[in-house]
């Protein structure tokens, strides 16, 4: 790797980065707001598929910034689809005046 190649490779890492915070930061306001009517479940699920396909793909190129990316994104948006279907739940149950199961977390 010659010094050229050495100075860009920050840039994936930043990019990482970036994608990694912005994540964190969309789950934190839709846990404080309680609200993921504006979130879409089909739209979390196609993302999981397509954070699968990229984490596949990064392993095989040995893409360690991608792999890193990727593989975050996929935790994050699997526990945002678990929030999402968690309160549809809890609204369903809510609308039907019914008891709500206990969950042991």
């Amino acid at each position: 790797m010659n010094k050229n190649e050495e100075n860009f490779i920050i840039i994936p890492y930043t990019a990482v980065s970036l994608s990694i915070i912005a994540r964190f930061f969309f789950i934190y306001l839709m846990y404080v707001k309680k609200s993921t009517n504006n979130i879409s479940l089909i739209f979390c699920i196609l993302n999981i598929f397509s954070s699968l396909l990229w984490t596949y793909y990064s392993y095989i190129t040995n893409n360690n910034p991608l792999i890193l990316r990727s593989s975050t994104e996929l935790s994050l948006l699997t526990l945002t689809a678990g929030y999402i279907i968690r309160n549809k739940i809890i609204a369903y149950y809510n609308e039907n005046n019914q008891i709500i199961p206990a969950i042991n977390v």
